[in-house]
């Protein structure tokens, strides 16, 4: 099979020794729709994803294509009966304006004559932190090639992502969406989303790595911490919901990416933390305001925090997620913004994985971060 990776050995036609081929994205004029089911929904994000993983890295990885495409996919699964047409078509546009080609998977297919004496975890760390992403993507390929879990190599990159000492909060979130995206679309794409990821950790590296953390820290996460984080603090919030979604997944270096999230989370655990109301009975909004989406985004827009986080907190209370999907859909179509879409995901995953007494807290936190993202824009 030309320019894919070699076959992955554990599963179906390819244990069989039968070469895959990679999908490809259908044209978006065959993507685009009046309407939308739940089938139809999915095989759209199966194409937009593999588009999106083609747009190249910017300075700053937090907005890239590939975070934003899987958040819309992610939160439009809240309500997957009646797929959200403000959010596919904000997929669509988005996936619209890249020009970039498919990626060049043939850079991460090694030969057995590539192999060498040895091949290990360490050689893709030097690699990386050198600098040189040619080299990194030699030895993720030797390393793919003696691999029978190749789903492993998404956990070494979110490991180094981890232990970025500037980028962990924005890089960590691309490795972990490429690689719940390579779980969505296949195995055999597996390329077309690691590429993106292993660059975006070559750049993190640049300011250095911690040490690598012991295997037995503090299980993720905190929840005292992250309901207590002062909003001022968005990125810590979307780096605690990774971390938290992280840790209720299966990983095979669960324990040691945990105890790297929990050393690169401790920059924001520095922050006072500000009062939460015991858990219990929600509150009431300055007003008696409504607990809906349309009143929570019209306080949060009119930069009325109190008035937020009180309806944030009645909202959040029962645990139920679905009214992020609705804020994003009575926002106004010029304000919902990549920081409006990360907001929402963030807290999706903070309430999948959160105990039922932090609910409300969560809320009320949601509610000032709210305030803060559409103040700037």
């Amino acid at each position: 099979m030309t320019g894919s990776l070699p076959p992955d050995s554990r599963t179906g036609p390819e244990r069989a020794g039968i070469a895959l081929e990679p999908k490809v994205p259908l044209p978006l004029a065959e993507l685009r729709r009046d309407s939308y089911d739940t089938e139809a929904a999915l095989q759209v994000f199966e194409s937009l994803l593999l588009i999106a993983a083609r747009a190249g890295l910017a300075s700053d990885p937090a907005p890239h294509p590939l975070v934003l495409t899987q958040a819309a996919k992610a939160l439009i699964g809240l309500r997957p009966e009646r797929p959200s047409r403000r959010l596919m078509t904000y997929a669509l546009d988005l996936c619209a304006a890249i020009t970039a080609g498919p990626r060049d998977r043939s850079r991460l297919v090694a030969t057995p004559d590539d192999l060498g004496l040895t091949v290990s975890v360490h050689g893709l760390e030097a690699a990386i932190l050198s600098g040189d992403t040619e080299a990194a993507h030699g030895e993720l390929g030797r390393l793919l090639l003696v691999s029978d879990n190749k789903g492993f190599m998404f956990d070494l990159l979110l490991l180094l992502a981890a232990r970025s000492r500037q980028r962990a909060a924005t890089t960590v979130p691309l490795v972990h969406y490429a690689q719940r995206a390579t779980d969505f679309v296949g195995g055999v794409n597996r390329a077309d989303f690691l590429l993106p990821a292993v660059e975006a950790v070559v750049v993190a590296a640049e300011g250095g790595l911690t040490e690598l953390a012991q295997a037995d820290a503090a299980a993720l996460p905190n929840w005292s911490l992250i309901v207590g984080l002062e909003p001022a603090e968005p990125a810590g919030i979307t780096l605690a919901a990774h971390a938290a979604q992280i840790g209720a997944d299966e990983h095979v270096k669960q324990s040691a990416i945990q105890a790297s999230l929990d050393r690169a989370l401790a920059r924001y655990q520095q922050v006072v933390p500000r009062e939460i109301a015991a858990a219990g009975a929600p509150g009431q909004a300055p007003g008696k305001a409504r607990a809906s989406a349309r009143a929570f985004i019209g306080r949060a827009a009119e930069g009325d925090a109190e008035a937020a986080k009180a309806i944030g907190r009645q909202l959040g209370a029962t645990g139920e997620r679905v009214w992020l999907l609705e804020v994003l859909e009575q926002v106004d179509a010029a304000r919902l913004t990549p920081q409006l879409l990360i907001w929402a995901d963030a807290f999706r995953m903070l309430y999948r994985t959160a105990p039922p007494e932090h609910f409300a807290g969560l809320g009320e936190l949601a509610g000032a971060q709210l305030v803060k993202v559409l103040a700037a824009g």
